[in-house]
């Protein structure tokens, strides 16, 4: 069998020699093929060369597409034009696999052979990052990708769960369908996708074996930006699939509420009190008031705009 690994890279030159290490080191079996198609969106840094370097080392073919900063969606599909594999597996560029994780993968669909059969791998942080308190917060309850509700499970929903960040498919069922590119900032372009699979019938299948460590230290100012950019996307979302609320009618208590929090100060003083205390001291109420604010300031910023 063979797979395509489909990864998006801007600025990733220092996390790629040790992503693609890991993929050289794979356990694969006799006949089992890795090739990597790297999506450059525009680095400014040496990504692509990095990658050159790095697959040479390991032995792994490499395939670069330039994609001049068209963002994620866009980038993978430009990649995933190039795919020629039995399977692609979609993977960031900053998640370091286990020996074992592509193995798992392959597994799954030697077993699975419906064309609408994918497999959901499992990502932790690296614990060489030692993870902040701030960070365990995010995947826990907060909101990163959310792995504790997968728990025990076999399957989970394509829409709650198309993680394109560790997931494979059958590549002919992302030829028929693929990322929508009017996603150009960061979140819900992966999720979009991930809803219009499971429309037509794609049964996601929980790898719990299969795990890929996140390499990126996240400190409360980029979880912040990162939520801004999030909020800014759901609406596009929304318009997409208008009978699936998801902009929902807020209280004007709630309204009121978040307004006077905005309109005081009191949301810019919590945000840079969390930004000197989240690496030392867990409070997930104040993680959770600061983000979800964020997030819905680039929800309203956004529907200013339009």
């Amino acid at each position: 069998m063979t797979c395509d690994i489909i990864m998006p890279a801007r600025n990733q030159e220092h996390t790629l020699p040790r992503v693609i290490a890991a993929l050289s080191r794979q356990k694969l079996t006799a006949g089992d093929r890795l090739r990597l198609i790297l999506a450059d969106d525009g680095s400014t840094d040496g990504t692509s060369a990095v990658a050159r370097r790095a697959c040479r080392s390991g032995r792994l073919d490499l395939k670069i597409v330039d994609t001049h900063r068209r963002g994620a969606a866009a980038a993978r599909n430009r990649a995933l034009e190039q795919a020629a594999a039995d399977i692609v597996l979609l993977l960031g560029a900053d998640i370091i696999l286990r020996p074992a994780a592509v193995a798992r993968h392959f597994a799954l669909h030697r077993r699975e052979t419906a064309m609408r059969a994918a497999g959901l791998g499992m990502v932790r942080w690296d614990p060489r990052l030692s993870p902040t308190p701030f960070m365990e917060w995010l995947i826990h309850g907060g909101p990163q990708n959310n792995f504790d509700a997968l728990l025990g499970i076999s399957t989970a929903p394509p829409a709650q769960y198309w993680y394109a960040s560790h997931l494979s498919a059958k590549a002919g069922l992302l030829r028929g369908c693929t990322f929508n590119e009017t996603f150009t900032g960061y979140g819900w372009e992966d999720l979009e996708l991930g809803r219009r699979l499971q429309t037509a019938g794609c049964t996601l299948y929980v790898l719990h074996e299969a795990i890929g460590l996140h390499t990126h230290r996240y400190s409360a100012a980029d979880i912040f930006r990162r939520q801004a950019a999030a909020g800014r996307q759901l609406p596009r979302y929304q318009q997409l699939h208008p009978a699936v609320r998801l902009l929902p009618v807020r209280s004007l208590r709630g309204r009121i509420k978040q307004h006077l929090l905005v309109q005081s100060g009191a949301h810019a003083a919590l945000k840079l009190l969390l930004k000197h205390t989240g690496s030392r001291v867990t409070t997930p109420r104040l993680f959770s008031l600061a983000a979800d604010t964020e997030f819905w300031q680039g929800v309203k910023q956004e529907l200013r705009l339009k």
